[in-house]
């Protein structure tokens, strides 16, 4: 059975639900006072080096330093078209900074309470079908993709349309997409990237280089597949926003879109009853 993505909106929060055989799978929400900055890119300047935590912390301008572990493991492994892991060269090695220096990183995890953000030098720019590695040469393609014959002809496309020093890794959403659309997003991603370039020589330290979008850009960039049966939405506004892009990116999923602002679509598929379970849970202590 096909997921189903519901997206609520309310006067100050967007949620999202993703249902899968009818139960709660994921589970996104953003409040407009909220600013996320996960995939946000700063550069920054090195205030301390503690061999005892294992970690470098950074001044990203934020009102405690980001934490940068020596150990800095991707998300996303690199995996070839037979499924075996490859090894991931860091662009920096921790232990060769040095206090004051200027460093460039990304959030992958957000500050909470008394501690900064969690960042990392790998630094990735993701698009839909592909994300890219600047300082890389790998090529990788998403483990979800099973086939061996797709992921060998996605693993041909990355090799013809990778720039050197660039590592790539293909995302689920290319599966079944074409040269022409992979190459063109890639060249999109390019453009980003070398803005990223002019923004870290120009701006001084510490500074925000670049802007992760906002969390409907990333549900339909990330989620919007062939997996996907339905997606309800109760904003006109959001409604539209997603049906323009389905246009432009994935045309042949335009009717899986649903406007219902009609009633309380959490109630109506029983996400509100179902969060209320998983946050009343508990764990005896013996």
């Amino acid at each position: 059975m096909k997921k189903e993505i519901i997206v609520s909106k309310t006067l100050d929060e967007l949620r999202i639900a993703i249902k899968e055989n009818g139960i709660l799978v994921e589970y996104y929400t953003e409040k407009e006072s909220n600013v996320n900055i996960v995939n946000n890119i700063y550069k920054g300047r090195v205030i301390a080096i503690n061999k005892s935590l294992k970690a470098v912390f950074v001044d990203i301008g934020l009102l405690k330093g980001a934490f940068l572990p020596f150990d800095q493991i991707q998300q996303e492994q690199f995996l070839d078209e037979n499924f075996n892991p490859l090894p991931v060269k860091y662009k920096v090695d921790p232990l060769k900074l040095k206090k004051g220096q200027n460093i460039l990183v990304q959030v992958i995890k957000e500050p909470i309470s008394n501690k900064g953000a969690r960042v990392t030098t790998n630094i990735s720019i993701a698009g839909r079908y592909v994300v890219l590695i600047p300082n890389a040469n790998q090529i990788g393609i998403s483990k979800k993709i099973r086939y061996r014959n797709e992921r060998g002809r996605l693993f041909k496309i990355a090799r013809e349309i990778k720039l050197k020093g660039i590592g790539v890794i293909v995302r689920t959403s290319a599966e079944k997409h074409g040269f022409e659309e992979i190459d063109e997003e890639v060249k999109k991603l390019m453009f980003k990237m070398n803005h990223i370039k002019n923004e870290e020589a120009k701006k001084p330290v510490p500074s925000l280089v670049y802007a992760e979008s906002n969390l409907i850009d990333r549900i339909a960039r990330d989620l919007f597949s062939s997996h996907i049966g339905k997606c309800v939405v109760d904003s006109k506004d959001i409604y539209e926003k997603l049906k323009e892009y389905l246009s432009k990116n994935e045309p042949k999923l335009a009717g899986i879109l649903e406007l219902n602002n009609k009633s309380d679509l959490f109630k109506q598929y029983g996400i509100d009853k179902e969060l209320h379970i998983m946050h009343s849970m508990s764990v005896p202590l013996n």
